[in-house]
């Protein structure tokens, strides 16, 4: 877990990193009773509400290291770390992800979020080690993302929350020119005893 920990440590300056730290940590909650409607998703339900799905776009963020390649990922900020300097998390611009949401029980809500053209930067850890919120990726590119959670809300009761996501495109080699195969496979969870674990974080590069 070191280069984990080294993360947040790195990114906790400002309000940008907060989101960075807790999603690598903790779903993301639904505000209010329930999620909003949006009848304009693609093939959506004429009356989402009453079909039990909630569907909406709406901006996200995702980061996981993989400590194993000393590789740290960035879903979804069209910003590099250069742009932000870490210091006005204002001017960060974030894709958009289709999310599909629906009611378990209770505060429980399952989702499903994809994103078919999502932008990912890849950063060495010797560079964030070097340079921090000043490194530049070394690998970019808009890829396939498909994130899955079966607890939207977190852990309620006993029931644990279970969520992650796969990756996988083409990437643009930033440091020696040229594109790459990327996959990436994430999965946590965090039990009823609020105890989180990491299941899986391979960013692989071909």
């Amino acid at each position: 877990m070191q280069h984990r920990f080294a993360a947040r440590a790195l990114l906790a300056v400002t309000p940008l990193a907060a989101v960075l730290a807790m999603s690598c940590t903790e779903g993301t909650a639904p505000t209010g009773a329930a999620p909003s409607a949006s009848f304009d998703f693609t093939n959506g339900p004429a009356e989402p509400g009453r079909s039990g799905l909630y569907r909406t776009a709406d901006g996200f963020l995702e980061a996981v290291d993989d400590e194993t390649n000393r590789l740290l990922s960035l879903h979804g900020l069209q910003n590099t770390l250069e742009d932000l300097d870490c210091s006005d998390p204002s001017t960060a611009e974030f894709d958009l992800i289709a999310q599909q949401i629906r009611p378990h029980a209770g505060d429980v809500f399952n989702a499903l979020m994809k994103a078919d053209a999502s932008t990912v930067q890849i950063y060495s850890w010797d560079d964030l080690d070097a340079f921090g919120c000043l490194a530049e990726p070394i690998y970019r590119g808009t890829v396939s993302f498909v994130r899955t959670d079966n607890n939207l809300g977190g852990t309620t009761g006993q029931r644990a929350n279970s969520w992650g996501w796969t990756a996988q495109g083409e990437l643009t080699d930033l440091v020696n020119g040229g594109t790459v195969q990327y996959n990436e496979v994430a999965r946590f969870m965090i039990s009823p005893d609020d105890e989180f674990r990491v299941a899986v974080a391979t960013i692989k590069i071909h």
